[in-house]
């Protein structure tokens, strides 16, 4: 699996190297963070919905982290255009005021 996800490895373009990125925590990004795996299985739960809900997390941070400039937040999730973005933003239906 090695190079799966390294885009740290010296053979890849520079342009898709990590770039050391600020730490945003908040004490809701702990909770959550705290609560995904934490769920109890069986009755009631629903692994698509738990996905679909921590991808919405992501969206709206990255959308939030970018202040609502949806290139800059495509980039920060790892996506080649905002396109690809545009459409999880619309399907997931995630809105919100992103520049504050």
């Amino acid at each position: 699996m090695a190079g799966f996800l390294d885009s740290s490895r010296d053979d890849a373009p520079a342009a898709s190297r990590p770039t050391a990125q600020p730490a945003v925590r908040s004490e809701d990004h702990r909770r959550f963070a705290a609560s995904v795996v934490d769920r109890p299985l069986g009755e009631g739960f629903d692994l698509e919905e738990h996905l679909n809900a921590i991808h919405r997390e992501y969206l709206r941070r990255a959308m939030k982290e970018a202040k609502g400039v949806k290139t800059r937040a495509s980039r920060l999730l790892g996506m080649k255009n905002y396109q690809t973005l545009d459409a999880q933003l619309k399907r997931l239906d995630v809105t919100g005021v992103w520049d504050e």
